[in-house]
């Protein structure tokens, strides 16, 4: 796992939250389609939301992931690690690209 600030606890803690983020979503979005495209408009703003503010974190890693990747590293993470990092920040956009994709079409009608 990625090691920011040789602190293990925080380290696990913030890669721990990063992979349940791109995972914590579906069910959310099973509920959304079980609702048969009746959707409240406060659950839409809020899905929404949360996938625009993933492009944001997606942006911030591509221009700082490199502080991760520490091709110098004597540990097996480096070098990697970065780049996983933003694998797992792809993942999570492309889960919630096809929300807001129909988010964004809907709110032109």
């Amino acid at each position: 796992h990625p090691s920011l600030n040789r602190n293990l606890f925080t380290d696990v803690a913030w890669t721990f939250a990063m992979y349940l983020e791109t995972v914590a979503i579906l069910p959310q979005f099973y509920m959304l389609q079980k609702a048969n495209s009746v959707v409240e408009p406060w659950i839409s703003h809020f899905v929404f939301s949360v996938g625009l503010s993933r492009l944001f974190l997606l942006i911030f890693w591509a221009s700082s992931y490199h502080e991760l990747s520490d091709s110098h590293s004597i540990g097996i993470t480096g070098g990697w690690v970065g780049r996983f990092v933003l694998l797992c920040q792809l993942a999570h956009l492309a889960v919630m690209a096809d929300f807001c994709y129909y988010y964004i079409k809907a709110s032109y009608k």
